[in-house]
């Protein structure tokens, strides 16, 4: 039986007012136990500190679920803020042909 792979499309900001909401959906992707989980960040406007604990937390959840977590086209303000925090490091990342900038 082969593992799944599940992509989660987060669009707007990725804050304080939403971690919670999305921090659900990680949990729910993840109990799945997917070989793979794809996190498309292309429609992201901005991410805060929260948003980022949030991806950090998500990392450490999929490698205790020995789960490849990718993000996928994330925004040039998103890749800076974390570059910025040193955090882009830890993420496997993945470019498609869509739009870096959110509409």
């Amino acid at each position: 039986m082969s593992r799944e792979l599940v992509t989660l499309s987060w669009v707007g900001d990725v804050d304080l007012g939403r971690v919670e909401e999305l921090r659900a959906q990680l949990t729910q992707a993840l109990a799945g136990n997917p070989a793979q989980l794809i996190i498309d960040l292309s429609e992201v406007a901005f991410i805060d500190s929260m948003g980022v604990g949030l991806l950090l937390e998500a990392r450490v959840a999929a490698i205790r679920a020995d789960t490849r977590l990718v993000l996928r086209d994330m925004t040039t303000r998103t890749r800076s803020i974390l570059l910025a925090t040193g955090t882009l490091k830890l993420f496997n990342r993945e470019v498609t042909d869509a739009p870096t900038q959110p509409a």
